[in-house]
């Protein structure tokens, strides 16, 4: 018969063999989930990228932005389009990553498993928070920004906005006042690996993007 402490060192192993069973097996499922969301990524940001385009193409768009209809005052909500029975708010790019993502007008668990959302706020009254799952093919990469870093969002009417990082911070999951009453105009946030916190990169709007200056997406 086995003695209590070999029993107990059998114990041990096969917990541990549990254990390392059930970090490979939430490994490979976020690898799956990652990769699963990175085809869905190209494909929502495709249509939204052609909805753009199609704005941008059409006459009638065109005349109505010279009668100042996308002109509007900072404090109007964003423009909102409807692409595949999903609501769009517009594009969110991260060239230091080589990150581009279509934001969602809000958050939900669906969404959240296909691209990015928006969780409070707008571009247009300089308080917008995006929020997105850490997959490693997406916002799971934010970690890797740097203060200094580049970043844009365009609008589904194509106004673009230029936003510069200016630090990263770890909040608590309860903190929630702390991430949306901020006085950045931009913030990107995820859950940290652990799952424990959230990552949150804090980012500053160069320029206007309502001035003469302010460019198109092509």
């Amino acid at each position: 018969m086995k003695t209590k402490r070999e029993a107990a060192g059998s114990a041990l192993i096969i917990l541990g063999v549990l254990s390392l069973a059930v970090c490979i097996w939430l490994v490979s499922g976020n690898i799956r989930e990652s990769r699963q969301a990175r085809d869905s990524v190209t494909r929502r940001l495709g249509a939204v990228k052609e909805y753009i385009a199609g704005v941008r193409e059409d006459p009638a768009a065109n005349e109505a932005e010279e009668e100042g209809f996308f002109s509007s005052e900072p404090e109007k909500e964003m423009p909102v389009a409807e692409i595949g029975g999903d609501q769009y708010i517009g594009i969110l790019s991260l060239p230091t990553l080589g990150l581009e993502m279509a934001v969602t007008s809000e958050c939900s668990l669906y969404t959240l498993r296909e691209t990015v959302g928006r969780y409070s706020g707008s571009v247009r009254t300089g308080d917008q928070v995006i929020a997105g799952h850490n997959y490693s093919t997406g916002f799971g990469q934010l970690r890797q920004l740097s203060p200094g870093d580049q970043l844009t969002f365009t609008e589904m009417d194509g106004k673009l906005h230029c936003y510069t990082v200016q630090e990263l911070e770890i909040l608590e999951p309860d903190s929630v006042d702390q991430m949306i009453n901020s006085d950045w105009e931009l913030s990107l946030y995820t859950c940290t690996y652990t799952g424990r916190q959230r990552l949150t990169v804090r980012c500053s709007e160069e320029g206007s993007p309502y001035s003469e200056q302010g460019d198109h997406i092509r």
